[in-house]
C-alpha cells in the first residue's frame, strides 16, 4: 500500500484526527492542496522504517473555496488508512458530517469532524470512530 504523498504548497496550521477518542494522530506530514474545482486536505502519521505503523486521513471536498456543512458519505473524497509492513486497512466513510470554511486571500480552510468509518479488510476492525479539526493555511 503506497503511502507516500507529496504536496507543492507548504501548509502550515494543524490537523487534530482522535480515532476512537484515543490520543490525537501525530501530524508528521500534512496538506492543504487546491485542484481545479476542488480541494483536497491531508494529514500522515508515521515517518516510515521497519514495521512502523502508519495512520491517513483524506478529505475531498467539491468546489474552490468549500463551505458549510457536508454529509462525510457524500464528499468527494473520504480515505483513512492504516498500514505497516505486516497489514493495510481501508475504510471508507459510514455516517457523519464535516463543517468546513474556507478563505481566499490568505488561502486558508478550518473545520471540524466527526463520523464513522467502516472496513471491509480481512483482520481490520469493522468500525472506527474519526473525529477532529483543522485549520490550515497555504504559504
Amino acid at each position: 500500500m503506497s503511502g507516500e504523498l507529496n504536496s507543492k504548497n507548504s501548509t502550515t496550521g494543524s490537523f487534530v484526527v482522535r480515532v476512537d477518542g484515543k490520543e490525537p494522530l501525530k501530524q508528521d506530514y500534512k496538506s492543504f492542496d487546491v485542484k481545479e474545482g476542488s480541494v483536497e486536505i491531508w494529514v500522515l502519521e508515521g515517518v516510515g522504517g521497519p514495521m512502523a505503523p502508519r495512520t491517513h486521513l483524506l478529505l475531498g471536498f467539491q468546489g474552490d473555496y468549500p463551505s458549510g456543512r457536508h454529509d462525510a458519505t457524500k464528499l468527494l473524497k473520504v480515505e483513512y488508512k492504516e498500514w505497516s509492513d505486516m497489514h493495510g486497512f481501508e475504510y471508507k466513510a459510514k455516517s457523519g458530517w464535516v463543517e468546513v470554511s474556507s478563505t481566499p486571500s490568505p488561502r486558508r480552510i478550518t473545520g471540524k469532524f466527526e463520523m464513522v468509518v467502516e472496513s471491509s479488510s480481512s483482520g481490520a476492525p469493522p468500525e472506527k470512530r474519526v473525529s477532529g479539526d483543522f485549520d490550515l493555511t497555504n504559504e
